[in-house]
């Protein structure tokens, strides 16, 4: 098993350091022990967390994924927003999921439209994938 071990303080250059390193150790590249993905999804929750503060619910199911994805420890926050949204309904509080995590399809929204986006960008991930794969040396902008 190779040492994944991960930095939040790190820069993005650090980031794509350690992932060039894990690379040419044998790991996958763009795969979940990346480094550099690994990384990113930390500041990832970072974002989450504000979103969810601000009141975007569907924030903490971002979150949620994101620590089961890279099988994180789930931060404070989560446990704990997760906790008081379960104990809502386990409680009687609140009579729906959707009331305390939010409907997952927002009211008068398109869902052909919204499948057709997500697979959309899907697509566009496995191209770049793909591209990646067959020059690893290939510089691709990217727009902050």
């Amino acid at each position: 098993m190779m040492d994944i071990s991960v930095n939040k303080d790190w820069t993005k250059e650090e980031a794509l350091n350690a992932d060039a390193e894990y690379q040419l150790s044998g790991g996958e590249m763009l795969g979940i022990n990346s480094p550099f993905l690994r990384w990113s999804a930390l500041h990832s929750l970072d974002e989450y967390q504000t979103r969810y503060g601000g009141g975007d619910k569907f924030a903490l199911m971002l979150a949620i994924r994101t620590c089961a994805d890279f099988k994180f420890v789930m931060p404070e926050w989560v446990a704990e927003a997760y906790i008081n949204s379960f104990d809502r309904i386990a409680t009687y509080a609140e009579k729906s999921w959707d009331d305390v995590f939010c409907k997952p399809v927002p009211k008068g929204a398109n869902l052909n439209a919204l499948r057709k986006k997500y697979l959309l960008e899907g697509r566009v991930y496995l191209k770049l994938r793909e591209i990646i794969l067959k020059d690893p040396g290939l510089l691709i902008p990217v727009q902050n």
